[in-house]
């Protein structure tokens, strides 16, 4: 009974033109970022609201210690993600991107005039294709 109101609910919301948000909570990484490498999230969704904390590891740039941490702040709609990452020591990046049904996001990372591709999994740490 429940999955036929729930299966209702999503056709009247596709019906009417809106989109349901992916759930994104759970860990992401990627190998490398266009600023830092490895970059790993941890994020919690409620609605349509994405916050989290992570970690990310300089390299070989000879800074101590060599890894840091972020808050994360965000929202989705439907395959869409935006997220504002905070860096400990003050930069905040801005992230869009689209989110598959696979567990990946694919989008852009800016950082004052700065863009490049920015590549996530779901759970899958290390390196990402």
């Amino acid at each position: 009974m429940r999955m036929a109101i729930a299966a209702l609910a999503a056709a009247a919301c596709a019906s009417a033109g809106l989109q349901l948000s992916r759930d994104v909570s759970g860990i992401w990484c990627t190998s490398t970022s266009a600023f830092f490498w490895p970059l790993t999230l941890t994020l919690t969704q409620q609605g349509d609201s994405v916050n989290g904390t992570g970690t990310y590891r300089y390299f070989n740039r000879g800074v101590s210690p060599p890894t840091g941490w972020v808050k994360v702040s965000g929202s989705t709609v439907g395959s869409h993600i935006r997220m504002t990452i905070q860096y400990e020591y003050g930069a905040t990046t801005q992230y869009t991107a689209v989110v598959t049904d696979g567990g990946r996001m694919a989008g852009l990372e800016t950082i004052g005039g700065a863009t490049d591709s920015l590549r996530l999994s779901r759970g899958r740490c290390g390196l990402v294709p």
